[in-house]
């Protein structure tokens, strides 16, 4: 299976997609925190979430390694963007504002819940 690719850089296509493994994940975990049916999804997403949260904080600095390795053209092959430009700037949109309410949900609502 071959994933659209909306930048150039490796790890920020990797990023984006990590964002939104963590939100939808963080939904799920923190959504059915009260049913007792659902708690293996429930026991699943939380794992899910805390290893995107670790893979999110290593991937910022691969994005400067990244960054660093090309401008040295040790890294010479480019990602080619498969995707037409609205659906890109659609996905950087959305990705952003994913990142604004994951980040509001664990600053507000999740100490309001427990």
């Amino acid at each position: 299976m071959k994933f659209p690719c909306f930048h150039k850089f490796y790890t920020i296509n990797v990023f984006i997609y990590l964002i939104f493994i963590n939100v939808l994940s963080t939904i799920i975990s923190f959504a059915w925190i009260f049913n007792i049916e659902l708690t293996y999804i429930w026991a699943q997403s939380v794992i899910i979430t805390l290893l995107t949260m670790v893979m999110l904080l290593i991937g910022i600095p691969c994005i400067f390694i990244e960054l660093i390795l090309r401008q040295k053209h040790c890294i010479t092959k480019c990602n080619t963007i498969t995707v037409n430009n609205k659906v890109k700037n659609m996905v950087y949109i959305f990705a952003i504002l994913a990142i604004f309410s994951d980040i509001w949900f664990w600053l507000y609502c999740l100490p309001k819940m427990l």
